[in-house]
């Protein structure tokens, strides 16, 4: 391509290799085999998300510090949350807490921030 345009190929080439990267983190820090599928990505609105995302649910944003404009949201069951959270812990997230409170909420926000920063590493090596 002769533009600072990627193709499609070349986009969902980086998507993997950035999701298998999360995927190895997260795998790091839950001592448990993880696998990240492809995501959806839109450009989306607060209130779409609320409409269309499962009840309960938490919303994990991480923005860009370079490089891009925008955020990236991780929206999941209150349920996986409070597991992944429970397993960060070092407990086997089979009885996780009930309740999320500022400790899960901050636990989760450390697991994306580490899944995007790996990501982000491995794509400035490049």
């Amino acid at each position: 391509m002769g533009s600072n345009m990627l193709s499609q190929e070349e986009i969902d080439a980086l998507l993997k290799v950035s999701l298998d990267q999360a995927a190895t983190t997260m795998s790091l820090l839950l001592n448990r085999r993880v696998q990240i599928t492809i995501p959806r990505v839109s450009i989306t609105t607060p209130q779409e998300i609320s409409d269309t995302s499962p009840i309960p649910f938490i919303v994990v944003e991480v923005g860009y510090t370079e490089g891009l404009r925008g955020r990236n949201l991780l929206v999941m069951r209150t349920s996986d949350g409070a597991v992944i959270a429970d397993l960060m812990m070092g407990r086997d997230g089979l009885k996780p807490q009930e309740i999320i409170d500022d400790f899960v909420l901050s636990a989760l926000a450390e697991a994306m921030n580490q899944m995007m920063g790996s990501a982000s590493a491995l794509r400035t090596k490049s």
